[in-house]
């Protein structure tokens, strides 16, 4: 397994060795997702960046500590891009897949998918 820095320059080498490819997944990519979304979640990025946006440090579904690896951000309307919210990774999967649970329902659920 490589360290982080190790997977860095890797990845600098394969990007640069790779150029067409990346154009291609690029394009592809950005294809896949709403021009608009994807406008509205950079905006969201810069105003977290800018501290416009105070990010929480707990996911607002199931209380737990949220970290640099289990945070993600949730619009639930695109026409408002400053109101996120902030769930964990089960959390948000759980707000898109399995949204008509109750809390306790989707607790028992999340504990599941954990195991």
């Amino acid at each position: 397994m490589r360290t982080k820095e190790e997977n860095t320059i890797y990845m600098q080498e394969y990007r640069k060795n790779n150029r067409e490819k990346m154009r291609e997944y690029k394009n592809t990519y950005n294809a896949k997702f709403d021009k608009e979304k994807n406008r509205v979640r950079a905006f969201s990025r810069r105003m977290i960046n800018k501290g416009f946006i105070k990010v929480k440090n707990k996911c607002e579904r199931c209380k737990i500590e949220l970290n640099n690896f289990n945070k993600n951000y949730h619009h639930e309307d695109y026409n408002k891009p400053l109101e996120i919210t902030f769930f964990c990774k089960t959390c948000h999967y759980g707000r898109h897949k399995l949204k008509d649970l109750s809390l306790e329902q989707f607790i028992k659920t999340k504990n599941n998918i954990i195991k």
